[in-house]
C-alpha cells in the first residue's frame, strides 16, 4: 500500500508483523517495538508515516495513523545462502519498491542493513540506519561471516544519516564507522504507575548466547525464597539453548517458565513484577526496562548500565559482572518489595522527563526532515 504523494518516512520492520496481526507468530523484540512507537509518534505529529512488514493474514491496513506496507514473507527454507541472499533481496526490493517514501529506516545490523540501504538509493530516496544494541558495532559477535559483515557495513556507509541510543553507542559509532551519528533516547510510552502488589522478579527477551538467560536461572536457585517468572522466546539461531532452558526450569521450584505472549499481556506481567532483570551480555538501552520505570518497576541488571542512568537516576540496582553483588541486590530487592514507593515514583519520573513520545518524536523528525533535505540537494 502507497498513498498517492507517498509517505515522508517508512520504517522497514519485516519481523514486527505480529505487532499488527497477532496470530502471525511469536512476539517481536525490543527494537521492533521501539521503532512502533516512533512510527506512531510520528504519525501523531501529522508526519506521513509507514512501516513495511512481511505479509500475513490479518494484517490491518493502518494502525493509529500509520500505514501498513507489506513485502513478501521470508522463505524459511532458503536461509542465508547465496541463493537464499538474492532471493531475500529481491522480496526487500518488492517491499520498498511498492512503497513510495522519501526516507526509509533500518534497524539493528544485519545483512538487510546493506540491502535496504541499496535499494533506497537505488530509488534516489534517502536512508537512515538506526542502532538497537551496543553489539551493533562489534557485528563479529552476532555473525561472524565476512560476506555479512561487508554487506552490513555497507548499508551503515551508504546512510544518510545514523541514529544511536546512548552516548556510548555514539563513541562507538564513531571508532568504528567515523561518523558522527545523532544520539536519540528511546521512546518510553506513557503508563500509570503500578497498582498491584509486586510478586515476583521477571525475565522477558529472546533465548540466546549472548541474553545469557542460564545466570537468570543461576539467580533463581541462589534465592529459592524469592519467586522468579521468565518468557523466553525460542530464537532460530539457537534452538538448542530454549530446550536447556525448559529442561533446567523443571528442576527449579521457584521459577515459572512463561511462553512468549502478545505485548498487552507482558505488561500485565510488568505490572506485578518485583524488578525487571536483564543479563545480557550487551545492550543499548532495553525496552522492557523503559516499559518497568513507566510503571515505576525498577531494573536489576548483571552487567550493563546503559550511560549509567540506573546509577544516576536511582532506578534499580547494576552489579557490573560480580554474581554475588547480583544476588544480593536481588535479595535486598525482594525483602523491601512492599515498601518501595520512593524508588517506583523516581522510575516513573525519569521516564516523563527524559523519554517522553514528544521529545523522542520531535528529535526523529528532525533527523527525517535532514534526511528528506539532502536527497532533495542530491
Amino acid at each position: 500500500m502507497s498513498r498517492r504523494g507517498g509517505y515522508d518516512v517508512a520504517f522497514y520492520l519485516p519481523y514486527a508483523t505480529s505487532i499488527y496481526a497477532p496470530e502471525a507468530g511469536v512476539p517481536p523484540g525490543g527494537a521492533e517495538t521501539q521503532i512502533d512507537l516512533v512510527a506512531r509518534a510520528l504519525a501523531r505529529r501529522g508526519m506521513r508515516t509507514a512501516v513495511i512488514v512481511s505479509d500475513a493474514p490479518g494484517l490491518p491496513q493502518a494502525v493509529e495513523g500509520v500505514d501498513i506496507a507489506r513485502r513478501p514473507a521470508k522463505t524459511a527454507s532458503a536461509g542465508w545462502r547465496l541463493v537464499g541472499k538474492l532471493i531475500e533481496l529481491c522480496k526487500i526490493a518488492r517491499g520498498i519498491a511498492s512503497t513510495r517514501a522519501d526516507v526509509f529506516v533500518q534497524r539493528t545490523s544485519s545483512v538487510e542493513t546493506g540491502f535496504v540501504g541499496l535499494v533506497a538509493k537505488l530509488k534516489r530516496a534517502s536512508f537512515i540506519w538506526s542502532s538497537a544494541s551496543d553489539a551493533d558495532f562489534e557485528f563479529r559477535i552476532l555473525d561472524p561471516r565476512r560476506r555479512n559483515k561487508l554487506a552490513y557495513e555497507l548499508g551503515v556507509r551508504l546512510a544518510d544519516a545514523i541514529v544511536v541510543q546512548t552516548e556510548h553507542q555514539r563513541q562507538l559509532c564513531e571508532s568504528t564507522f567515523g561518523r558522527t551519528p545523532w544520539v536519540i533516547k528511546s521512546l518510553g510510552e506513557p503508563a500509570q504507575p503500578r497498582t498491584e502488589t509486586p510478586g515476583a522478579f521477571l525475565w522477558i527477551s529472546r533465548l540466546v548466547d549472548y541474553k545469557r538467560p542460564m545466570l537468570y536461572l543461576d539467580l533463581a536457585r541462589a534465592i529459592p525464597s524469592a519467586e522468579f517468572k521468565m518468557v523466553g522466546v525460542p530464537s532460530h539461531d539457537d534452538p538448542g539453548l530454549a530446550r536447556e532452558v525448559e529442561q533446567a526450569a523443571k528442576a527449579i521450584d521457584n521459577l515459572e517458565l512463561l511462553q512468549p505472549r502478545p505485548r498487552p499481556e507482558l505488561l500485565r506481567l510488568v505490572d506485578s513484577a518485583v524488578a525487571i532483570v536483564n543479563t545480557a551480555e550487551h545492550e543499548g538501552m532495553p525496552n522492557i526496562f523503559l516499559e518497568g520505570w513507566a510503571r515505576g518497576v525498577p531494573a536489576l541488571a548483571f552487567s550493563n548500565d546503559p550511560d549509567g542512568v540506573i546509577g544516576a537516576h536511582g532506578l534499580g540496582d547494576c552489579a557490573f559482572g560480580s554474581f554475588d553483588d547480583f544476588a544480593n541486590q536481588a535479595r535486598y530487592i525482594w525483602s523491601n518489595r512492599t515498601d518501595r514507593s520512593e524508588l517506583s515514583a523516581r522510575c516513573h519520573r525519569y521516564i516523563v522527563e527524559n523519554h517522553g513520545p514528544d521529545v523522542v518524536a520531535a528529535q526523529w523528525a528532525k533527523v527525517v526532515e535532514r534526511a528528506r533535505g539532502s536527497r532533495r540537494r542530491g
